[in-house]
């Protein structure tokens, strides 16, 4: 793909300006996207598991088993070629690969040793991703643009099962599916922030200096549907996320009057069905059967079609503009009066629908009281500021951190943090597991060394996109800038930090503004010596089996769930010896058989390995009552109610 540059291209006589780009290394780009599409429609690598257990480890599994000889092989070919020198380069490796080491190290002393093991899996995923977009920045040029392409197009079948709940609910949907739109991830906040991680691409296609106008139009339907998308998840964090994308492509990308039109065009497009997807209430209610949803989906249907058309026409109207001429407004004037002309059509759009019933709806959100215990999920939402007991949380993982300041209370621990440290009685089927704050959660987890390994990192990559910038780097760097950028502020607010789907995009993006670091000088291939090829492929090895480990451990426990409950649970124990999942079957299984000294020996084999874990000292009190064992009981129950003081009486 040929994207404009602008001031800041690259000297011609720069030796890394035109690096191979080889049909393998397309292949590989390819391969990368189609990967991360496949992530995302299995729900988004999200697997809440069991009811303290965090997010699973299939994700990881499926990620790092593939990633992770992918990422050997990019750190060979980017060692050798010398893109490893940059001081910003090897600062966010070494940041990213603490993380993972030092959430590993956890594992020693964390409340929860199993979910420190998923949690040392992610950031190793991480790591991968990191190093992989450093490749695509080498293998591919212009990287940035091409990240952002291969991301938009990648989201098509994601974005296309999401609004197919909406629009065929008898076909794609099904009965009692959420209002909020949350398919195929499962989590609405992380489909919002994929949707934002699409614009760039679909801005960067549009914003190409060559290209038929049929591409254009296409890109401005698009990305009517991608906003549709995002208002229909309700999701808050993901529409500042979106602003500050858009913000960050009109000021670093080129082809900033052809990015804002289309944009515009866009935003056009999107009133009218985002309008009745907000507002009709089959759609926004929750648990509905589908067929009750079904004609109010076809209507949504035909006015996205309505408003793919209207995107595109309001782009081909906008283009056919006169050129700059003298005396003529300036290309930003003109483009400023395409936005103006865009949002009339939106507001004339609005008025002739549902203008009086869009008044009311607005009316009745804006003056509704603040809700303490949380944010209904219906579309008011998005006209509200309550934090959704956000507070609450980072509260929590403060008074973690406050008691165990320099190692935290290991990684992935907060689960059993929000038991311990939470102020008031919880709401029925309660179940935080991430404070929702990524600096606070890796205080809380990891300590001062987790926050300065966190810090180091985004330091990196802000320190290398500033350099690249000032160095001449291609100017398409702007949209992986972007998309890295949107990722930072979301995991302010969220626990997107650990969702492979979005994660994964936004650390590519931050090795691809890597990728785009001039080097001090032209030097020849560095010779790599053969045991770091050895080294890498070990590595690559133990990352994998790492990964694979608790997904084999957890398939034996929900095996076990439906005969053969022993043998599954010891099975299940030799895999993954740091939980206490196993342990739980047994005691259920051995209770339901009336085996009362087996379900005893496997509540206290449960205690022994996670003590700091109220759920084994209540499978404790069960066991201990039921064999006849008061005063152990009554020392499980005293432990409970230290471990978990607001939660139901043991």
């Amino acid at each position: 793909m040929t994207v404009g540059t602008g001031n800041g291209a690259r000297p011609a006589g720069d030796a890394s300006a035109k690096p191979p780009q080889s049909r393998l290394a397309v292949a590989a780009a390819i391969a990368l996207a189609a990967g991360w599409a496949a992530l995302a429609v299995a729900d988004g690598g999200i697997d809440p598991g069991e009811p303290v257990s965090g997010a699973g480890p299939t994700a990881s599994f499926l990620a790092l088993a593939l990633g992770a000889p992918a990422a050997a092989a990019a750190a060979w070919s980017v060692a050798r070629r010398g893109m490893l020198r940059p001081a910003p380069t090897r600062l966010a490796l070494a940041a990213a690969a603490g993380l993972a080491v030092w959430s590993a190290a956890s594992i020693s002393w964390a409340a929860a040793p199993d979910l420190a093991w998923l949690e040392a899996n992610r950031m190793a995923l991480a790591l991968c991703a990191l190093l992989m977009g450093i490749a695509l920045g080498g293998w591919v040029r212009p990287g940035g643009a091409a990240l952002a392409a291969g991301l938009t197009l990648a989201s098509v079948p994601v974005v296309a099962w999401a609004l197919s709940v909406k629009v065929l609910p008898t076909v794609a949907g099904g009965d009692g599916d959420p209002g909020r739109l949350s398919e195929p991830l499962g989590y609405w906040n992380a489909l919002g922030l994929l949707v934002v991680a699409a614009v760039p691409g679909a801005v960067a296609i549009a914003a190409r200096t060559r290209g038929p106008a049929w591409v254009r139009g296409l890109s401005a339907a698009w990305i009517a549907l991608l906003l549709v998308a995002l208002l229909l998840t309700y999701s808050r964090g993901s529409l500042v996320a979106l602003a500050v994308v858009v913000a960050l492509v009109l000021w670093l990308a080129p082809g900033r009057a052809r990015a804002l039109r289309v944009l515009a065009a866009g935003a056009a497009g999107a009133v009218l069905p985002a309008v009745h997807g907000l507002t009709a209430p089959a759609l926004t209610t929750d648990r509905l059967p589908a067929a009750a949803r079904r004609d109010a989906g076809l209507g949504l249907g035909w006015r996205l079609l309505l408003g793919m058309a209207i995107a595109a026409a309001v782009l081909a109207a906008v283009d056919r503009l006169p050129a700059r001429r003298p005396g003529r407004p300036r290309a930003a004037r003109r483009a400023a009066l395409a936005v103006a002309a865009a949002l009339l059509i939106a507001a004339g759009g609005l008025a002739i629908t549902r203008g009086g019933e869009l008044a009311h709806w607005v009316g009745d959100r804006v003056s509704a009281g603040e809700d303490v215990r949380g944010v209904a999920n219906d579309p008011g939402r998005l006209a509200r500021a309550d934090p959704n007991r956000r507070l609450e949380w980072w509260g929590e993982a403060a008074r973690g951190f406050a008691g165990a300041p320099l190692a935290g209370n290991g990684a992935g621990s907060f689960p059993l943090v929000h038991l311990r440290e939470r102020e008031e009685a919880p709401s029925p089927r309660e179940k935080v597991l991430d404070p929702h704050q990524i600096a606070l959660r890796m205080a809380s987890d990891l300590g001062v060394v987790g926050v300065a390994l966190l810090a180091a990192l985004v330091a990196a990559v802000w320190w290398g996109a500033a350099r690249a910038r000032r160095g001449g780097a291609d100017p398409t760097v702007g949209y992986a800038i972007a998309i890295a950028a949107a990722f930072a502020l979301h995991v302010q607010l969220d626990w997107t930090w650990s969702v492979p789907a979005v994660a994964v995009p936004a650390f590519v993006a931050s090795g691809v503004v890597l990728a785009a670091l001039r080097l001090p000088e032209a030097r020849p291939a560095r010779v790599l010596p053969t045991w770091s090829a050895g080294l890498l492929a070990a590595l690559a090895l133990a990352a994998a089996a790492s990964a694979a480990l608790p997904w084999l451990a957890q398939r034996e426990v929900a095996a076990g769930y439906s005969g053969s409950a022993y043998a599954h649970a010891a099975t299940a124990r030799d895999l993954n010896p740091l939980s206490i999942e196993p342990d739980v079957l047994e005691v259920r299984a051995a209770r339901a058989r009336g085996d009362i000294p087996r379900a005893l020996a496997a509540a206290r084999r449960a205690t022994r390995r996670q003590p700091a874990s109220p759920r084994a000292w209540r499978l404790l009190a069960e066991a201990a009552s039921g064999a006849g064992l008061p005063r152990e009981a009554r020392q499980a129950r005293a432990r409970v109610r230290e471990l978990d003081p607001l939660g139901p009486p043991p």
